[in-house]
C-alpha cells in the first residue's frame, strides 16, 4: 500500500469511529430516566420542604422546547467553525516557517 491509501484508510476508520460515537448518545436518548436538573429540583424541593420560590424564572428557549437540538446544532456548528479557523491559522504559521 502507497501513502496514499494508508492515509485514506486511516481517514474511513476516524470518520467510522467519530459516526459511531455520535450515535451512541441517540440510541441511549430513548431510555427512561431523568436528567441532573430533575434530580437537583427534587434535591431542593426536599431540603426545603416545598417551600422554594426561584428567585429568577426564565424564560426559556426561543420558540419553544422543540427549539432546543436547533441551538445545541448551532452552538457546536460555531464551536467547530473556532476550532477549524484555529487549526487552519496555526497550519498556516507552521508553513510560513
Amino acid at each position: 500500500m502507497n501513502l496514499l491509501q494508508d492515509r485514506r484508510l486511516h481517514l474511513v476508520g476516524l470518520v467510522l469511529v467519530v459516526l459511531g460515537l455520535s450515535a451512541l448518545p441517540a440510541a441511549l436518548s430513548s431510555l427512561p430516566g431523568t436528567g441532573t436538573d430533575d434530580h437537583a429540583a427534587d434535591a431542593v424541593t426536599g431540603l426545603t420542604d416545598g417551600g422554594y420560590t426561584p428567585w429568577i424564572e426564565a424564560h426559556g428557549i426561543p420558540g419553544g422546547e422543540q427549539n432546543t437540538p436547533l441551538f445545541f446544532g448551532l452552538q457546536a456548528f460555531l464551536g467547530l467553525v473556532v476550532l477549524a479557523g484555529c487549526l487552519w491559522y496555526w497550519r498556516g504559521r507552521q508553513s510560513e516557517a
